[in-house]
């Protein structure tokens, strides 16, 4: 709840004691809630009557009053004597309404129209008007201790704020025209005071409860929920009594439903009481069929950083500052009547963002030993914190890197599945949360093959050795030791090939393997291969032989 707990104040026929322990408001059998009809004050000793009524009597000529109507002998005073005093003779003055912190667009005005500007500790007086915009919210303090909370798109007037002096009664009215508001009438004194707000179409009255009213202006309907206590509803000739737990609807006509019960307070002890990763995402057991929630989340003053409706028992937030927070959950019937507030605590500690990943990604897989950490600078960070781990609870990481302010870092590992995760910090608020653990899978690159070349009458015969199983074999023969040609490229799983015999001269073979993922390691050493002429060979056998050699080794090409 946005309103801190106090005690309620004593039900109505009570008797009430002022702190000083030397007065009681009295009310007749069958008083309205329009106010306390008579003030008694319990004689002390060394007081004088006069003395009495230059305290608390407003009228020069009151003290006559007084004696005639309580038949007191002003010479013959004794101790523990109640003295009557009419409620309407006593001293007053204007009570005031301090604004204890504002949320959006809030405008007031004076009762003489000129504008007011709000902000926490601002005091209006009465007459002000209060307006609030989509989003916007003002809490008042009245002088009695009494808390109004003025919500969004409300027009709200402080009609009346008036306190009969040292007697601990105020009586305080309310013109609400558009809105809603939330009240926790309590007061510092024990003086039953009168509380009223107004509406086109209800009025209601309450001492010592915590209640709200909601007027739509374009239903002109008036909704009426006690949370506390009991307040009276006033509409057209109707004088409804209504309790807690339970809500009114009132209509412009002055028609109002039976009292139903309100929602049912949500139950929050699923949420979680931390949250270190934007957006906040939260979420709760649904309630009634139909119901929809009223969700805010209140600092430590109460004020709503946020005040949501939402048609389903969860809520997401994108930007909230790390602190001390409170969830607020009110289930909202078809109706549109609001009920109790479901309470958790959470503690957000999100900031500084951790930076965005770029490599290793996620589920990739990489190749060789060396591997090289990197990530985005985030903005607002001075140093990272990188945890390497091969599981992914961080348990025992094989490498922590503190407070690095490069945004990379590089390590040799052997081939196997690791787990990283990175932790931005700044010079203010220290280290942030880590974001989420980055997998990737380190393989060792295929080895590089060696070949070896036998020269045949016909064939040349290439061999390697054997690699990893499931690896194939690329190999390439060429002129050329560079490789910018090939005379014949092949890839195959055998271990070796025959190809043509070449025409005699100077040859370079290479080979390397590729794993099961298609990925090529190095290259093995090149082989030099020496193809000699043919012995004793004819000039004419020659053009023919070579001729089909040629046109054999083209063809492969």
């Amino acid at each position: 709840m946005w309103l801190a707990h106090a005690a309620l104040m004593p039900a109505a026929g009570q008797a009430q004691t002022v702190p000083n322990g030397n007065t009681t408001i009295n009310r007749n059998a069958g008083d309205s809630a329009s106010g306390p009809q008579s003030w008694v004050y319990t004689i002390r000793a060394g007081d004088t009557l006069p003395g009495i009524c230059r305290a608390y009597v407003r009228a020069p000529d009151g003290c006559a009053k007084v004696t005639r109507v309580n038949g007191l002998d002003p010479n013959h005073l004794r101790v523990g004597t109640k003295v009557r005093i009419p409620v309407a003779m006593l001293r007053t003055f204007e009570g005031t309404a301090d604004a204890m912190w504002t949320r959006g667009e809030v405008r007031a005005f004076a009762a003489n129209g000129a504008p007011v500007a709000v902000s926490p500790g601002v005091r209006l007086l009465t007459g002000s008007r209060i307006e609030t915009g989509p989003q916007a919210a003002v809490l008042l303090r009245l002088i009695n201790g009494a808390l109004l909370l003025v919500d969004e798109r409300s027009q709200v007037v402080l009609d009346e704020m008036t306190v009969y002096a040292l007697t601990g009664t105020m009586r305080t009215h309310i013109r609400m025209d558009g809105g809603r508001i939330e009240n926790q009438v309590v007061s510092p004194f024990d003086g039953p005071s009168q509380y009223q707000i107004k509406t086109p179409v209800v009025t209601t009255a309450a001492r010592g409860t915590e209640f709200r009213v909601a007027f739509d202006d374009q239903q002109r309907t008036a909704r009426t929920e006690v949370l506390k206590g009991r307040i009276q509803v006033d509409a057209a000739s109707q004088h409804l009594p209504l309790d807690a737990g339970f809500g009114l609807i009132t209509r412009a006509d002055g028609s109002t439903a039976p009292p139903v019960a309100l929602p049912a307070t949500p139950e929050l002890s699923t949420l979680p009481t931390r949250v270190d990763r934007l957006p906040v995402q939260l979420a709760w057991p649904a309630g009634a069929t139909g119901a929809r929630y009223r969700v805010r989340l209140l600092d430590a003053a109460g004020r709503a950083l946020f005040d949501d409706i939402v048609s389903t028992p969860k809520v997401q937030w994108a930007d909230v500052p790390d602190g001390a927070w409170r969830v607020s959950v009110r289930a909202i019937d078809e109706a549109g009547l609001e009920g109790r507030d479901g309470e958790a605590a959470l503690a957000i500690h999100a900031k500084p963002e951790p930076p965005l990943v770029t490599a290793p990604r996620h589920a990739s897989q990489i190749y060789g030993t060396d591997v090289e950490f990197e990530w985005t600078r985030s903005d607002g960070a001075t140093h990272y914190d990188l945890d390497i781990a091969d599981e992914p609870t961080f348990a025992h990481p094989l490498a922590t890197i503190t407070a690095s302010a490069a945004t990379r870092y590089r390590r040799d590992l052997p081939p196997g599945r690791y787990y990283w995760r990175i932790a931005s910090r700044t010079s203010n608020t220290g280290r942030g949360p880590f974001g989420d653990p980055v997998s990737f899978t380190l393989r060792r690159y295929p080895d590089g093959r060696e070949a070896q070349g036998e020269i045949g009458q016909r064939t040349l015969t290439l061999r390697w050795t054997a690699g990893r199983s499931g690896d194939t074999v690329q190999f390439e023969l060429s002129r050329d030791r560079t490789f910018a040609t090939h005379l014949f490229e092949q890839t195959t799983t055998a271990l070796q090939v025959d190809v043509p015999r070449p025409e005699p001269g100077t040859y370079f073979v290479r080979v390397r393997s590729i794993d099961d993922q298609g990925t090529a390691g190095p290259y093995g050493p090149i082989q030099t291969i020496e193809v000699p002429p043919p012995r004793h060979r004819r000039w004419w056998p020659w053009v023919l032989v070579s001729g089909a050699v040629v046109g054999a080794v083209v063809g492969l090409r």
